[in-house]
């Protein structure tokens, strides 16, 4: 993931595994800590996009490490 990344919420969800309530509860707490920002799609006003912004890709390449480290135990 790169910043700037936009995703919609339902294919973040889809790829993600989760519900879509659940993704959407996700993104508020994310979009509070300004790591992601939500925007509506410009073709179609009732899909929204998410977007990775310098904070949040920041915030994942710090976590990267640990994760990796985590997977491979």
């Amino acid at each position: 993931y790169l910043s700037g990344s936009r995703l919609t919420v339902s294919a973040l969800a889809d790829g993600a595994g989760l519900p879509l309530t659940t993704t959407i509860r996700r993104l508020d707490l994310l979009a509070a800590n300004e790591l992601v920002l939500r925007t509506p799609d410009p073709s179609d006003r009732r899909v929204i996009i998410a977007v990775l912004t310098e904070e949040g890709f920041a915030a994942l390449a710090g976590a990267a490490p640990t994760h990796v480290e985590g997977v491979r135990r």
